[in-house]
């Protein structure tokens, strides 16, 4: 649904790994049921995969087949033809070719399989694989940003961004901005950063709803001079032609604070706002944090 990661045999080889006893053991595998596993459209990993079940002797693996994993979500992607090294084994081959067609680029497999193969996989393809610990347990630097996922930035800090936010955005017909500080005396690095934000994120043709506050809120609020807002308006609305962009400016000191991004899948709250990011680092500490939505 979000994120597209492929896993191949070797998810089956994880779960047997656990010595699971009952389905309730399988919530440790929650997160797979909000991301997009990507197969090969002829079929070749999915047969691998099962395979791998029937060789593994297990029932119960056999059992979350038939009736966990068939619900999740599925797409098939045509292949990258990639050369074969010595040392991978097929199912290598084949995750490497639908790694490099999916949109994110990510591949999970058995920590074993990256120590023993992992400089032959580097050979084929420059995405190189997470094991199992690090996709159900992430680092913000690993981009996965699920409901519940919140994250501290200090200054200087590496901040992906983009990589965090473009999941959650680029399928949303309806995306709602709130940030009071649009714009200010900062080298317009909020301003920067929303154009960014719709153009690396959301897909063409969206609306999107922006919620700042008025000139006169912000200068009480605000030392020093600051740029209009409505020389805002007219800056997003030239730069980004294909979006569907409205404003909502607020002229009460209530709306002061809030800074998020909203969706029907999820309430992004964006700590200290868009002026706290600028080439993929925070500029003073702020924070990230992913949410139920709101309003759905």
């Amino acid at each position: 649904m979000f994120q597209e990661v492929v896993m191949g045999p070797d998810l089956i080889r994880f779960i047997h790994q656990q010595d699971y006893k009952s389905y309730l053991d399988f919530d440790v595998l929650n997160p797979l049921k909000y991301d997009t596993l990507c197969f090969d459209d002829g079929g070749a990993l999915y047969d691998m995969m099962f395979e791998t079940i029937f060789q593994s002797n297990n029932d119960l693996i056999l059992s979350w087949w038939d009736n966990w994993f068939t619900h999740l979500s599925i797409k098939n992607y045509t292949p990258k033809t990639v050369k074969p090294v010595k040392g991978l084994n097929p199912e290598d081959i084949i995750e490497a070719g639908i790694v490099e067609q999916t949109l994110d680029k990510y591949w999970v497999k058995l920590k074993f399989s990256r120590d023993n193969r992992g400089k032959e996989i580097k050979k084929i393809t420059r995405y190189y694989p997470l094991i199992f610990e690090e996709y159900l347990n992430p680092n913000h630097w690993h981009g996965f940003a699920r409901i519940g996922y919140k994250k501290i930035f200090k200054r200087g800090d590496g901040f992906p961004l983009f990589k965090l936010l473009k999941p959650w955005l680029r399928d949303a017909d309806h995306i709602e901005i709130s940030d009071p500080y649009l714009v200010s005396d900062r080298n317009n690095r909020a301003e920067k950063a929303l154009i960014n934000i719709i153009k690396n994120c959301c897909k063409e043709g969206s609306e999107i709803s922006i919620i700042t506050v008025a000139d006169s809120v912000r200068e009480r609020q605000h030392e020093g001079t600051t740029v209009s807002i409505k020389n805002l308006i007219s800056v997003v609305k030239k730069s980004l032609p294909l979006y569907n962009i409205t404003f909502e400016i607020k002229k009460t000191t209530q709306y002061v604070s809030l800074r998020y991004i909203r969706t029907n899948a999820v309430d992004i709250d964006m700590g200290k706002g868009l002026d706290s990011y600028q080439g993929g680092k925070a500029t003073r500490q702020t924070s990230i944090a992913f949410n139920e939505p709101s309003y759905k």
